[in-house]
């Protein structure tokens, strides 16, 4: 079986004829044809295609192989070098399929299935020890207790692609660590050295440096001498507008080409201002908020009517306490000027559990939407809200991206309902609901797997995945999972989910790899006094989609207390309602201690 460096450059062999630009349908590795693969998902336009072949050409050289991907959230960094392992690992089967020697053959099929290309998502709480090794206590590591190789050296050893995800947002001294693989793919491990398979590749992604004038981006500024260990070195860039085009259009076929290029030119305004020295805007319109918006479209076509909506909740958030007011204007005007407009209001029934037709599933309808009912579980709450105008538009939203599969943030001041409406919307769909309270001590470790010393997973000692893993994981239950004040963690934790909330995989503890079952839902404060919470990064953000949650307006407030206590005098609810919404301005400015809610 040829190594690695000994194949050939990769080609396009076929073409489809698209929209505006061609796409390729099937490449070749040398002279081995293969169909382009359809997990994951990306759209072959050429300058795609451009990026897989630079990428390609630095991965199999013979030496100073290591690669470093760049560029802004959303560009396509991690998914083009999984989708570029997947095409490697296609082309293996092809090539053992074609081998007459039975052994050899089989020694190459079983290469190929096993090969793996291995996220490591970077972030300031990794520590040095993450990087090279695991702690075992008897029954894992050879039936000894001690240290055993981390997931990091299992790849390298196995010949697989090790991608350090955001490898800028971690320290030197993790950093340091890799010197000695990337240099000869070897590390020093207490009483041995660790040699790699001479196809393991490490790859590193980087989004822009607060040094070139993106703060958006939490990275730190990496030394000269680690940096210039990745010889190979590819930018992405965002796709020029029909490429662009091609890709959202392949997301929704059906959506108007119209609604397609004001986006694009919408999109392309914001970033020429982002990327301007003096430019207002805080942050770009990525590639993947585009998607989000028209994966809504082509599901809920009926929305075309709500297109600035959809942009505020798919694809940009302003926070008009945080950040400049002109920022805002730019925006307005921009919109204004491609035509992105909301051109309808909608009446909402209340919601209600409907039937298929011809069939005996059961669903929930909330205005538009309909999601079938999930099958309870020990975990289904009771919760109860009363169904005034905007809660029940909430509701509608979020359901449509739990049809989705997308990821959903809530951002809200305290007392405005972000965890009732969560817990509403799972009592009405019969769902599991799991709600994980965060705070400046929560490790990413607490979210995903404990340390057991032998009682659980069948008598073993090693990690075990905790609830919020299974339920993340679980096939057979509805689940929502709710992360509740996300930002009072630390940075590090939200970020090791980035890779999980893109590809909707996670790593077991066993080290297979399993989809992400869940419908997860992130709460937060707005990151401004009086609230002590720590920034969210851009690139964290850009993987949701992200609802404002705000206080009733009066009339509905009045409304729901009016129906939950019939009894009171209507004069008196109708002053402390007034008087709440006097009183509640004066906590965000600092003058109350404590936010004056419905609650």
């Amino acid at each position: 079986m040829p190594g690695l460096s000994s194949l050939g450059p990769l080609k396009v062999t076929a073409w489809r004829s698209g929209s505006r630009v061609p796409v390729a349908t099937d490449l070749a590795i040398g002279e081995t044809r293969i169909p382009a693969p359809a997990e994951p998902f990306i759209v072959l336009v050429p300058s795609t295609i451009s990026s897989l072949q630079q990428m390609w050409d630095a991965l199999r050289m013979p030496s100073r192989n290591n690669l470093l991907v760049t560029g802004e959230s959303g560009s396509g960094k991690t998914t083009l070098v999984r989708y570029l392992g997947e095409v490697y690992r296609q082309a293996l089967l092809v090539m053992a399929a074609g081998l007459h020697d039975s052994r050899a053959a089989a020694h190459a099929a079983e290469r190929a299935g096993s090969f793996q290309t291995r996220i490591l998502t970077f972030h300031e709480n990794l520590r040095r020890s993450d990087i090279t090794e695991r702690r075992h206590y008897g029954e894992t590591g050879e039936e000894k207790t001690g240290w055993t190789m981390s997931d990091v050296m299992d790849g390298m050893v196995a010949g697989d692609w090790n991608v350090l995800s955001e490898i800028n947002r971690t320290g030197e001294d993790v950093q340091a660590e890799f010197n000695e693989p990337l240099e000869n793919k070897a590390k020093s491990l207490h009483q041995r050295v660790i040699r790699g398979h001479p196809d393991s590749r490490f790859i590193a992604t980087v989004n822009p440096q607060k040094s070139e004038g993106r703060g958006i981006y939490e990275g730190k500024v990496m030394s000269g001498e680690f940096v210039n260990r990745f010889t190979n070195k590819v930018h992405l860039g965002f796709l020029p507008p029909d490429e662009e085009f091609e890709v959202l259009k392949n997301y929704g076929p059906g959506v108007d080409d119209t609604i397609l290029d004001r986006l694009i030119a919408v999109a392309n305004d914001i970033r020429r201002d982002y990327a301007e020295e003096h430019g207002v805007v805080p942050f770009p319109v990525t590639t993947r908020g585009l998607i989000r918006v028209i994966r809504h479209l082509a599901r809920f076509p009926e929305d075309g009517s709500l297109l600035r909506s959809l942009f505020w909740r798919k694809a940009y958030w302003l926070d008009d306490r945080i950040h400049p007011p002109i920022a805002r204007k730019l925006v307005l005007d921009l919109l204004d000027l491609h035509d992105i407009v909301d051109t309808g209001t909608r009446q909402r029934e209340h919601s209600r559990v409907v039937r298929e037709e011809g069939g005996n599933a059961r669903r929930l309808r909330i205005g538009s939407v309909a999601y079938p009912l999930g099958p309870g579980g020990p975990y289904v709450p009771d919760t109860e809200i009363e169904e005034v105008p905007q809660n029940l538009a909430d509701l509608e939203w979020i359901l449509k991206d739990i049809a989705l599969g997308e990821n959903i943030l809530l951002i809200g001041e305290a007392g405005v309902g972000k965890n009732k409406i969560e817990s509403y919307l799972a009592h009405l769909l019969n769902y599991n609901l799991l709600v994980i309270g965060m705070s400046g001590e929560t490790r990413v470790s607490d979210l995903l797997t404990y340390r057991s010393f032998g009682e659980d997973e069948a008598g073993k000692t090693g990690d075990t995945a905790t609830l919020g893993l299974r339920a993340l994981t679980d096939p057979d239950h509805g689940w929502i999972i709710v992360l509740d004040e996300a930002n009072k963690a630390q940075p590090g934790v939200l970020v090791s989910f980035n890779d999980l909330l893109q590809d909707r995989s996670v790593r077991l503890p066993g080290g297979s790899e399993v989809s992400v079952r869940a419908s997860i839902c992130v709460n937060i404060n707005p990151n401004r006094p009086p609230y002590e919470v720590n920034d969210f990064s851009f690139e964290f953000m850009d993987r949701f989609s992200i609802h404002t949650i705000v206080h009733l307006p009066p009339g509905e407030a009045v409304e729901v207390l009016k129906r939950k206590y019939p009894g009171a005098d209507p004069d008196f609810v109708s002053d402390v309602v007034q008087g709440y919404y006097i009183l509640h301005p004066l906590y965000s400015s600092g003058m109350l201690f404590e936010p004056v809610t419905m609650r």
